[in-house]
């Protein structure tokens, strides 16, 4: 793997009731002396008035710019990006440990509220490919297929989709889950072949009754994430 893109952790459920408030700037902002508050405006359409209004959502943001707390009115996320410039991390474990520090610190604070859903994901490069190799890797998932062939060389865009469901015990309760694989060719900035993945692993979104807490989440993400590195190993091929 050439680096970790992105990764995040959510829980989901009706959270309007976290605004961007000076009470709650304070709060958290106490709790995470090295992260920045910050506002994303979400725009919607007043039904009974036909008109736009601007809903700010509080958002935190450390002083690396690599970690993320934002609060939707419909999910909480825990976020690492890579950020230009930094250091690429290529070890789940090494951003899991660092998510759940956050996770850990602020469940306190929100321990009333209660989630329907549980997600993880992420986006990763595998390492650079010669156009040749790249080839040889495409037609090697594409087999099953008559579109492509080993004198194939003209692909331009390229991807596959899969979702294998898993069944987790979250609470010593089994969870039904979305385990959603994303593989396409990329290009970086310097038009090397690459595969870009992207991993997304969901409770069901069927199951809707308010179940979980945020600690809940790092139980979720440990498992998750264990599905996640052993599905990453084989795109690798590490």
């Amino acid at each position: 793997m050439d680096s970790i893109l992105n990764y995040q952790a959510s829980i989901f459920g009706s959270f309007s009731n976290i605004k961007y408030s000076p009470e709650n700037i304070e709060r958290i902002s106490s709790i995470f002396p090295k992260f920045s508050p910050n506002t994303i405006p979400i725009t919607a359409v007043d039904i009974r008035t036909n008109q736009l209004i601007t809903d700010n959502r509080l958002q935190f943001v450390s002083d690396d710019k690599q970690y993320y707390i934002t609060f939707l009115p419909e999910r909480i996320d825990f976020v690492y990006n890579l950020i230009q410039g930094n250091s690429k991390k290529t070890n789940f474990e090494e951003i899991q440990k660092e998510i759940f520090d956050i996770i850990t610190k602020i469940a306190p604070e929100f321990s009333s509220i209660k989630g329907n859903r549980l997600a993880n994901s992420c986006n990763f490069l595998t390492k650079v490919y010669s156009k040749q190799d790249i080839i040889k890797e495409i037609n090697k998932y594409s087999s099953t297929t008559k579109f492509f062939d080993d004198t194939s060389d003209n692909i331009a865009e390229w991807q596959i989709r899969i979702n294998n469901k898993r069944n987790f015990s979250i609470k010593s309760n089994d969870e039904d889950n979305n385990n959603i694989i994303n593989l396409s060719l990329a290009r970086d900035s310097d038009l090397n072949y690459r595969f870009l993945g992207t991993i997304d692993i969901n409770t069901n979104p069927k199951k809707d009754d308010y179940r979980f807490t945020i600690l809940d989440l790092k139980e979720y993400v440990t498992i998750a994430t264990e599905n996640m590195k052993n599905i990453s190993k084989k795109i690798n091929n590490d």
